[in-house]
């Protein structure tokens, strides 16, 4: 709910509250002449917050497979219930629990001038108020060292600026096989083939692994926020298909208990998607399989973009 908007002499605080969107704001300018101290303190909320997700990921996960063993086979109710609210809430809490773990350690950050001492909180994680004090850093001592100038007719001290912004190698792999993975998906709903199943799975862990180590390195250091932001969707599409695939395999397993005996089993399960007239998990699979593409692609232009300009100003 609140923001922070670096001025051409001063810091813009806007600090809101509210629900999902901001009913209250309140405007607070700093002036770089004026801030005297920023600190940083770690704290211990991301593992007290990361067990609480890791209880609902564990309660909705229970719940979920707890009614698809309970189910009537001839009835749809027991999957479309667990479609509608176990399964997305328990994938919400393993997305949140990834990103919790990802964003690093939380944090509390004050900024101190000669009048007052106010809390910021958008920095509420170490990685992320790193990079922007590594920002502040520059603008301040730029505008501290003019008024120092002025005073005492010194030269200017040396100004450290933010580091550049990098385009993570991993991010750029996992854009591609993101991109094949989506693709391979919407194929592999429409064509009952093993073999093409197992090259899914395998481009999907691949992707996940490639995308994972995008969004951390993202984290930590200075990236696009395109690029960061289409890692976040992919990674989130990418868990999002995977418990979706492990409750449809959970439910063709338990119809036809032939599918666990072999190894092959859940490539076979998958790849009889298509002759089962499973419309839910149809729709699911090949909207899934377009938003990964469309991300991988989204990400991989914008980065190519990125990465020209950078040479180009090189």
């Amino acid at each position: 709910m609140s923001s922070l908007w670096l001025g051409t002499d001063h810091l813009l605080y806007i600090k809101g509250s509210g629900l999902f969107v901001p009913f209250r704001e309140e405007y607070r300018r700093f002036r770089y002449q004026d801030i005297q101290s920023i600190a940083t303190v770690r704290t211990a909320g991301m593992w007290g917050y990361g067990a609480l997700l890791l209880l609902g990921l564990v309660i909705f996960g229970l719940t979920t497979f707890a009614i698809l063993a309970g189910r009537d086979p001839d009835s749809n109710f027991g999957l479309i219930w667990t479609l509608a609210l176990p399964l997305p809430l328990g994938l919400i809490c393993l997305i949140m629990l990834v990103r919790n773990f990802v964003l690093g350690p939380r944090c509390v950050c004050e900024l101190q001038t000669a009048l007052k001492k106010e809390r910021i909180g958008p920095l509420s994680r170490i990685y992320k108020a790193k990079q922007v004090l590594d920002v502040l850093e520059g603008r301040i001592q730029e505008q501290q060292a003019s008024v120092k100038l002025d005073a005492e007719n010194s030269p200017p001290a040396t100004v450290s600026g933010p580091l550049p912004q990098i385009v993570p190698k991993t991010a750029m792999f996992g854009f591609i096989v993101s991109l094949v993975a989506g693709l391979l998906l919407v194929a592999a709903v429409h064509m009952e083939n093993v073999v093409l199943v197992g090259a899914l799975f395998t481009t999907i862990l691949a992707a996940i692994l490639l995308v994972m180590g995008g969004v951390i390195t993202s984290v930590r250091k200075p990236c696009p926020e395109g690029v960061r932001g289409s890692l976040w969707v992919l990674l989130g599409t990418l868990f999002s298909v995977s418990g979706t695939a492990l409750v449809y395999y959970s439910v063709v397993a338990l119809d036809v208990p032939s599918f666990t005996i072999s190894a092959a089993g859940p490539f076979e399960a998958f790849a009889s998607l298509p002759s089962t007239g499973n419309l839910a998990f149809y729709l699911i699979f090949v909207i899934a399989g377009g938003v990964m593409a469309i991300a991988g692609l989204i990400g991989l232009i914008i980065a190519s973009r990125f990465k020209k300009h950078s040479t180009e100003n090189s």
